[in-house]
């Protein structure tokens, strides 16, 4: 976790005197996102002894990253979270679907077995590795197919985390909403989809375009939960007890989503008090409101950051090579 930490404070420290103090931006275009990344990818590549922090790197790709994600809510109104994320349904749900009915007519031309093509298909079209490991032994796929289906949706979702802001930018001509919904529809991992987002946003000073990414990518999470059902009863794997699999399923649900949403209904109420009696939850006035806003979301970047130099120290070049 230290190590983490100290990567994240140094990007956000090379990030404004990279872009400030040599090349004399008012606000940097280097986002200490892609700094965080590079410089933990770097170190876990060049130093064995970084894996010794394994426990605090994970610890920091997911629980960090879930806090990040929570505290995030307090960005979004309530009318903001309703409307992008019926905006984000209409684009995942038809990006679900197809991405199975290509799956299901192309493995075959590229030899690939069911089980691989299965896993590729959840983690491109869901969330990435968490819906592979939940998938799995669903439907007794290997340790390499899993291995594998993981990198296939790492690298490419590394990739895609690169290249896809600019993409997007000169698709959807600084439209932000579906700049947004692109980013938070295609790209596989939630840190990915956060990292994409808030490159795009400091590159073409879009801020709205993380909100709007994010509640797209969080709706695609939510779907884990139909998706589940759905390759279990296609791949016709049974189980003993029907309380089991709903058990089961429910147990996939991606938790954390509850916190970013109660932290939008914080946001909703202050704003709401506000306008109608001057102070928000009957306590702040304007300035202290807007500065708790800004505090919050300056420390859900600063966690995002931190769980950006886990990913880069979970990249492991040599292992990569070995896929194939």
């Amino acid at each position: 976790f230290c190590l983490c930490l100290t990567v994240a404070l140094l990007s956000i420290f090379l990030s404004s005197f990279i872009g400030k103090d040599i090349l004399g931006f008012e606000k940097s275009p280097v986002s200490p996102i892609i700094l965080s990344i590079v410089i933990g990818f770097i170190l876990l590549n060049l130093s064995k002894s970084v894996n010794l922090g394994e426990p605090g790197i994970n610890f920091c790709t997911k629980q960090i990253l879930k806090l990040g994600i929570i505290l995030m809510g307090i960005r979004l109104g309530l009318y903001d979270m309703v409307d992008f994320g019926i905006k984000g349904l209409i684009v995942v749900v038809p990006c679900i679907l197809s991405t199975f009915v290509i799956i299901k007519y192309s493995r075959k031309f590229f030899n690939l077995k069911i089980n691989l093509a299965t896993l590729i298909a959840v983690g491109t079209s869901v969330c990435g590795a968490t819906a592979i490991v939940a998938t799995a032994p669903l439907i007794n796929a290997k340790r390499e197919e899993t291995a594998f289906a993981i990198a296939n949706i790492t690298i490419f979702g590394l990739i895609a985390m690169m290249i896809y802001p600019v993409f997007a930018n000169f698709i959807f001509s600084e439209n932000t909403v579906s700049v947004g919904l692109f980013l938070g529809s295609s790209i596989h991992e939630t840190a990915q989809v956060f990292a994409a987002s808030t490159i795009y946003s400091d590159n073409y000073i879009a801020p709205k375009v993380v909100e709007v990414s994010t509640v797209t990518k969080l709706v695609r999470n939510s779907m884990l939960i139909f998706v589940i059902p759905y390759v279990v009863y296609s791949n016709k794997i049974k189980n003993d007890s029907n309380d089991f699999i709903i058990s089961k399923h429910l147990g996939l649900f991606p938790l954390f989503i509850f916190g970013f949403v109660i932290f939008v209904l914080i946001r909703s109420m202050g704003d709401f008090t506000l306008a109608s009696n001057g102070l928000a939850m009957w306590i702040f006035d304007k300035q202290s409101w807007n500065n708790l806003i800004s505090n919050f979301s300056h420390l859900s970047k600063f966690f995002l950051t931190i769980a950006m130099a886990g990913i880069g120290m979970s990249i492991n070049y040599k292992e990569m090579t070995k896929v194939g």
